[in-house]
C-alpha cells in the first residue's frame, strides 16, 4: 500500500514533533499527525529512509519533558480550584452571594399595578345608558303620521242629487247639460247640433247621482256601487226608471293632469264600467249611453280628486 511520510510541527504537545520523528501515513488517509492531529509537513531526508537516529538519552529526556508539561496541565488547575476553599476562614466572599440573590425582586410584586382594569369598570356602566336612549325617538314617529293620508284622499262615494221638477229650475239643469255637450271631445258640429235639439225638446232632465273614483282607478268601488243602487231604488227615482222612454246618460271624467288621450280613455272606461255595474247589480233595464268627457276641472279648479267622477243623468225625450 502506498504511503506518505511527514514531520509533526506541534513541538509543545506532541512527542513525535518534539523528537522530530518521521510519521508515515497511508496515502489515501488525511495527512495529519496520528498523536495530536496537527497537519504534517513533508519530511526531508527522514522520509527517504530513516535519517539519523537520536541517542536514547535524548529521547528519554524529551519524554520526561513532555510528561512534566502534561502534569502541569493536570495538577495546576486543581491547585487553583482549592485555593478559594482554603481561604474559607475569611468568609468575606460568601456574603456577596446573598446580595446577588436580592436581584431586585421587589419590582415583581409592583407589577400588580395592572390596577388599570379599575377605570375600565365605569365604561360598562355608560353603555346601558346608550342602549336605553333609542326607544324614545323610535316611539315618536309612530304617533300621528298614518292618519294624514286618508284626509287628503277621501274614499269613493256615490251621492244622490235631488230631482228638480220645477220648470224654471229644470231650465237651469238644461243649461248645465249644454255646457257638458260643449265639453264633449271629438264631437262633430252636426252631432252637437242634434244634441242641442234633443235637449231643447226633452220633457225633463234630472241629475240623479255623482260617483267618485280613486286616482288612476277605472272600476267603481263596491261600497260606492251599493250606495248608488240603493239610491236608484228610492220611490222618486223608480218613478222615472219605470218609464221605458227614460234614457240614462253616464258621463265619465278624469282629472286634468297628464296626457289628454290617456285621460279621455280613463274617463270612457269609468263611464262604461259604471253602466255595466248598473245593469248587473242594479238591474237597470233602461237605455244607457256611456260618454267619456276626458280631463276636466268642471267640479273644482285645481282639485283633482273632485274631478275624478262619473255623473248619472236621466233624460225624458
Amino acid at each position: 500500500m502506498a504511503s506518505k511520510t511527514g514531520i509533526c510541527t506541534n513541538a509543545a504537545g506532541c512527542t513525535l514533533a518534539y523528537t522530530k520523528q518521521p510519521v508515515t501515513v497511508a496515502e489515501e488517509a488525511e495527512f495529519r499527525c496520528p498523536e495530536c492531529g496537527a497537519a504534517l509537513q513533508e519530511g526531508k531526508g527522514a522520509a527517504a529512509g530513516g535519517g539519523a537516529k537520536l541517542p536514547m538519552g535524548v529521547i528519554a529526556a524529551a519524554v520526561a519533558g513532555v510528561l512534566v508539561i502534561a502534569a502541569a496541565f493536570v495538577f495546576v488547575p486543581k491547585m487553583i480550584s482549592r485555593a478559594p476553599s482554603a481561604s474559607a476562614p475569611g468568609a468575606a466572599p460568601a456574603p456577596p452571594q446573598p446580595v446577588v440573590v436580592k436581584s431586585e425582586p421587589p419590582p415583581a410584586p409592583v407589577t400588580p399595578v395592572p390596577a388599570e382594569p379599575v377605570p375600565a369598570t365605569p365604561a360598562p356602566v355608560a353603555t346601558p345608558k346608550l342602549v336605553a336612549q333609542p326607544p324614545a325617538p323610535a316611539a315618536t314617529p309612530m304617533v300621528a303620521e298614518t292618519p294624514a293620508p286618508p284626509a287628503a284622499e277621501p274614499a269613493p262615494t256615490a251621492t244622490m242629487t235631488p230631482l228638480i221638477e220645477n220648470k224654471e229650475e229644470n231650465a237651469e239643469v238644461k243649461k248645465q247639460v249644454l255646457v257638458r255637450i260643449d265639453s264633449m271631445p271629438n264631437l262633430s258640429p252636426t252631432n252637437r247640433s242634434k244634441l242641442y235639439t234633443a235637449v231643447d225638446r226633452a220633457r225633463g232632465m234630472y241629475k240623479m247621482a255623482i260617483l267618485t273614483f280613486d286616482s288612476g282607478r277605472v272600476t267603481p268601488s263596491g261600497p260606492a256601487v251599493i250606495q248608488l243602487v240603493d239610491g236608484l231604488h228610492s220611490p222618486d227615482v223608480q218613478r222615472l226608471l219605470t218609464d221605458p222612454t227614460t234614457v240614462l246618460i253616464i258621463l265619465g271624467y278624469a282629472d286634468a293632469k297628464g296626457d289628454e288621450k290617456k285621460n279621455l280613455q280613463i274617463s270612457t272606461d269609468r263611464a262604461e264600467n259604471l253602466s255595466k255595474a248598473l245593469r248587473d247589480q242594479g238591474k237597470i233595464l233602461n237605455v244607457m249611453h256611456a260618454v267619456g268627457m276626458g280631463g276636466s276641472e268642471m267640479f273644482g279648479k285645481g282639485q283633482r280628486d273632485k274631478n275624478r267622477v262619473v255623473e248619472v243623468w236621466a233624460v225624458l225625450p
